[in-house]
């Protein structure tokens, strides 16, 4: 790391006469890009008019077959706080994956290409992280060109429960995570499966870490305007559902030694977060599918939902209802 600041601040700071501890943290912030063009500036821009100066980009194009890479090498050619990767299409699990290997600040962020970071994220990120391992913070949604604000309250300490019952919901965009805590724990997102692998990750992340802090204000603009396709609420999705919720299972059984902490993170999986997602997403379907193949996944998965408990207040109440129109 000392090797990877040396290089940093001769790079950025070639006639410097100062010592290296003069220089404040850097932030290695990893955008993967797939076909983004059409968001890809707005999402740089937000990086670069960020009040805390001292970053790198990591853009790492996912195989983009539109004008995304022409966007980038733009870009790369006016700051030299931007780095570029291009690898052929492996999808956005392994595209961060390659910027976490690349990183080479003290700290690491991550931004989709869609979405926007706040003036003052960075600063306010690295005032609320101090000298611990993990940050989160609030966010805005944005639709129709209209900021709305989330309605969770920005929480500290112990938060793996919480995650998994959806009290506290920071998304992609709100973390910041010390780079010796990532390589210590060797957490990369699982590239396995299409869906769930951001949750899975940072569920990794509060596995290990306990004493989470806060920036309790939005500081990241999440953008709901994208189109979704009918394929992303697919009933095979039931399936990675149960996967990747059986894997972090396997996960807290491993690395969680506290008893009763272990306990509860499995209890809110399986009598609220796994049959939640198979719910919701039964009810989505439902009439959008050939009613047979609606049954047999219903019938497949009626174990899981079957552990349903009220276990998660209000949320538990709502999912019960949602249970009702299957």
């Amino acid at each position: 790391m000392e090797k990877q600041r040396k290089e940093y601040i001769t790079l950025f700071y070639p006639n410097n006469e100062k010592n290296l501890g003069d220089f404040l943290e850097t932030v290695s912030i990893i955008m993967p890009v797939y076909n983004k063009g059409t968001y890809l500036k707005a999402s740089i821009e937000s990086v670069l008019r960020q009040s805390y100066p001292h970053f790198e980009l990591v853009l790492i194009n996912d195989g983009s077959t539109d004008n995304s890479e022409e966007i980038i090498l733009q870009y790369l050619a006016t700051d030299a706080r931007l780095r570029y990767y291009k690898q052929e299409n492996k999808g956005v699990a392994a595209a961060r994956n390659t910027g976490i290997s690349m990183a080479t600040g003290e700290y690491i962020a991550f931004l989709d290409a869609d979405d926007l970071y706040k003036e003052r994220f960075l600063e306010k990120m690295l005032e609320a992280i101090n000298d611990k391992n993990v940050a989160i913070c609030n966010f805005d949604f944005k639709a129709n060109d209209k900021l709305t604000k989330t309605k969770w309250t920005c929480k500290e300490g112990d938060l793996l429960v919480d995650y998994i019952y959806n009290k506290c919901v920071p998304n992609m965009n709100c973390w910041l995570l010390k780079s010796t805590f990532i390589s210590t724990y060797e957490l990369r997102f699982p590239t396995d499966n299409s869906w769930g692998e951001d949750q899975s990750f940072f569920m990794k992340v509060l596995c290990h870490e306990t004493d989470v802090t806060c920036a309790n204000e939005a500081l990241t603009i999440y953008n709901t305007d994208i189109p979704h396709s009918l394929s992303g609420n697919s009933l095979n999705k039931l399936f990675e559902d149960i996967a990747w919720l059986s894997e972090i299972k396997q996960y807290i059984q491993q690395h969680v030694k506290d008893q009763d902490r272990q306990a509860a993170a499995l209890y809110a999986i399986n009598t609220y977060k796994l049959p939640a997602l198979l719910i919701y997403r039964l009810v989505m379907n439902k009439g959008l599918v050939e009613q047979q193949l609606y049954a047999e996944s219903y019938n497949r998965v009626k174990q899981y939902i079957n552990q349903f408990k009220f276990s998660n207040g209000l949320r538990s109440v709502k999912l019960f209802l949602a249970k009702l129109k299957l």
